[in-house]
């Protein structure tokens, strides 16, 4: 069956295309990170030391790192081989991001590595570190560094190895490439610069 996905011949096994719209996917993903953002900055709120700030920012966003590594990634480590045939939710989510990237569809020995890496070390790192944000312990600061050189090393290598292949994988088109490939990865890099100097 014909497929939007770039590079144009590469081979889905029972592939099936998406039932929702772009702009629904789109829609419950923002919504849902809002919700959690603010949900997470309230709770951050209860900690007694943790003021309006960066303290609260940070914990926020190894929350959603938590919620990614631990829900949505752990996903596609456990169907990554029938990605492209699922008809349910997430499946229809990892299809739309796979404009950017179809390595998510062809279980791509890298990106299995990397995810593998991610929810099994990274996602518990990441709630670690909100625990001991939220205790403030000084324990925060290792996390926090582990997480970042981490974040920072796989998401350059993910960005890097592609790029030998001149990005063959990525639809060309400006939303599935700057948006979607470089916009949805790059917070990983510049947060991971970021977060260890707080």
């Amino acid at each position: 069956m014909a497929h939007p996905y770039y590079p144009p011949d590469l081979q889905l096994n029972n592939y099936v295309p998406n039932s929702l719209s772009t702009n629904t996917l789109l829609a419950w993903v923002t919504a849902t990170v809002v919700i959690w953002f603010t949900t997470m900055y309230l709770i951050s709120g209860t900690a007694v030391h943790m003021k309006p700030g960066k303290d609260r920012l940070i914990f926020c966003w190894f929350s959603l790192c938590a919620l990614t590594h631990c829900c949505f990634e752990v996903y596609w480590v456990y169907f990554n081989k029938t990605v492209a045939s699922r008809t349910d939710f997430l499946a229809e989510l990892w299809r739309e991001y796979a404009h950017s990237d179809s390595r998510y569809l062809v279980s791509d020995p890298l990106v299995l590595t990397l995810e593998i890496m991610t929810v099994t070390i990274i996602g518990p790192l990441c709630v670690l570190a909100m625990v001991a944000l939220y205790r403030n312990s000084p324990s925060r600061h290792l996390y926090q560094l582990i997480i970042s050189v981490f974040h920072i090393f796989s998401c350059s290598l993910y960005y890097i190895l592609d790029s030998f292949k001149g990005f063959s994988s990525c639809d060309p088109h400006p939303i599935y490439f700057w948006v979607y490939f470089v916009g949805f990865n790059s917070p990983w890099i510049i947060v991971g610069v970021i977060s260890p100097m707080i």
